[in-house]
Protein backbone atom coordinates (compact mmCIF):
# COMPACT_ATOMS: atom_id res chain seq x y z
CA UNK A 1 0.00 0.00 0.00
CA UNK A 2 1.03 3.57 -0.62
CA UNK A 3 0.55 6.75 1.39
CA UNK A 4 -1.56 9.13 -0.69
CA UNK A 5 -1.72 12.74 0.51
CA UNK A 6 -4.43 13.64 -2.01
CA UNK A 7 -6.57 10.90 -0.48
CA UNK A 8 -5.63 11.95 3.06
CA UNK A 9 -6.77 15.49 2.27
CA UNK A 10 -10.08 14.20 0.85
CA UNK A 11 -10.64 12.00 3.92
CA UNK A 12 -9.96 14.96 6.24
CA UNK A 13 -12.41 17.16 4.33
CA UNK A 14 -15.07 14.43 4.39
CA UNK A 15 -14.51 13.59 8.05
CA UNK A 16 -14.80 17.23 9.07
CA UNK A 17 -18.26 17.34 7.49
CA UNK A 18 -19.53 13.94 8.62
CA UNK A 19 -18.08 13.06 12.02
CA UNK A 20 -19.60 14.34 15.23
CA UNK A 21 -19.83 13.39 18.90
CA UNK A 22 -22.31 10.57 19.33
CA UNK A 23 -22.14 9.60 15.64
CA UNK A 24 -21.03 6.06 14.81
CA UNK A 25 -17.43 5.59 13.63
CA UNK A 26 -17.25 4.98 9.89
CA UNK A 27 -15.02 4.50 6.87
CA UNK A 28 -15.81 7.15 4.28
CA UNK A 29 -16.40 6.31 0.64
CA UNK A 30 -14.24 8.45 -1.64
CA UNK A 31 -14.85 8.34 -5.39
CA UNK A 32 -11.95 6.79 -7.29
CA UNK A 33 -10.46 4.99 -4.26
CA UNK A 34 -10.96 1.44 -3.04
CA UNK A 35 -11.67 0.42 0.54
CA UNK A 36 -8.16 -0.95 1.14
CA UNK A 37 -6.49 2.34 0.12
CA UNK A 38 -8.89 4.39 2.24
CA UNK A 39 -8.50 2.09 5.24
CA UNK A 40 -4.69 2.09 4.98
CA UNK A 41 -4.51 5.89 4.75
CA UNK A 42 -6.87 6.25 7.73
CA UNK A 43 -4.45 4.06 9.70
CA UNK A 44 -1.58 6.36 8.67
CA UNK A 45 -3.67 9.39 9.66
CA UNK A 46 -4.29 7.79 13.06
CA UNK A 47 -0.58 7.05 13.45
CA UNK A 48 0.17 10.73 12.65
CA UNK A 49 -2.38 11.96 15.22
CA UNK A 50 -4.78 13.46 12.68
CA UNK A 51 -7.86 11.37 13.52
CA UNK A 52 -9.34 9.38 16.38
CA UNK A 53 -10.46 5.95 15.21
CA UNK A 54 -12.25 2.83 16.27
CA UNK A 55 -9.87 0.00 15.41
CA UNK A 56 -11.95 -3.04 14.52
CA UNK A 57 -9.69 -6.09 14.79
CA UNK A 58 -12.49 -8.63 14.45
CA UNK A 59 -12.83 -8.53 10.67
CA UNK A 60 -12.02 -11.82 8.94
CA UNK A 61 -10.32 -10.02 6.02
CA UNK A 62 -8.12 -7.72 8.15
CA UNK A 63 -8.35 -4.72 10.45
CA UNK A 64 -10.68 -1.79 9.81
CA UNK A 65 -9.95 1.76 10.94
CA UNK A 66 -13.21 3.65 11.42
CA UNK A 67 -13.05 7.43 11.88
CA UNK A 68 -14.56 8.83 15.05
CA UNK A 69 -13.39 12.43 14.64
CA UNK A 70 -10.57 14.73 13.66
CA UNK A 71 -8.07 15.58 16.36
CA UNK A 72 -6.90 19.11 17.12
CA UNK A 73 -3.81 18.35 15.00
CA UNK A 74 -6.07 17.03 12.24
CA UNK A 75 -8.08 20.27 12.19
CA UNK A 76 -4.87 22.34 12.09
CA UNK A 77 -3.41 20.25 9.26
CA UNK A 78 -6.64 20.46 7.27
CA UNK A 79 -6.85 24.22 7.75
CA UNK A 80 -3.41 24.55 6.14
CA UNK A 81 -4.35 22.52 3.05
CA UNK A 82 -8.09 23.16 2.76
CA UNK A 83 -7.79 25.60 -0.16
CA UNK A 84 -7.36 23.78 -3.46
CA UNK A 85 -4.95 26.46 -4.70
CA UNK A 86 -2.81 26.33 -1.53
CA UNK A 87 -2.83 22.52 -1.68
CA UNK A 88 -1.70 22.43 -5.33
CA UNK A 89 0.95 25.09 -4.79
CA UNK A 90 2.22 23.21 -1.70
CA UNK A 91 2.49 19.91 -3.59
CA UNK A 92 4.16 21.50 -6.62
CA UNK A 93 6.68 23.41 -4.48
CA UNK A 94 7.66 20.29 -2.53
CA UNK A 95 7.84 18.05 -5.60
CA UNK A 96 10.00 20.62 -7.45
CA UNK A 97 12.46 20.90 -4.54
CA UNK A 98 12.41 17.45 -2.89
CA UNK A 99 10.47 15.02 -5.05
CA UNK A 100 8.29 13.49 -2.34
CA UNK A 101 5.77 14.63 0.26
CA UNK A 102 5.96 14.30 4.04
CA UNK A 103 3.62 15.60 6.73
CA UNK A 104 6.27 17.97 8.06
CA UNK A 105 7.10 19.35 4.62
CA UNK A 106 3.42 19.88 3.83
CA UNK A 107 2.85 21.70 7.14
CA UNK A 108 5.91 23.92 6.67
CA UNK A 109 5.41 24.79 3.01
CA UNK A 110 1.65 25.33 3.27
CA UNK A 111 2.19 27.67 6.25
CA UNK A 112 4.75 29.62 4.21
CA UNK A 113 2.39 29.85 1.25
CA UNK A 114 -0.47 31.04 3.47
CA UNK A 115 1.81 33.60 5.12
CA UNK A 116 2.79 34.88 1.67
CA UNK A 117 -0.86 35.28 0.71
CA UNK A 118 -1.51 37.32 3.83
CA UNK A 119 1.36 39.75 3.25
Amino acid sequence: MKRDFDLIRLILLEAEQNSAPGKSPYTPEIDGYDFQSINYNIKLMFDAGLVDVYHNTYKPNGDDYLIKSLTYEGHDFLDKIRSESVWNKTKNTIFDKVGSLTFEAIKTVSATIIKGLLE
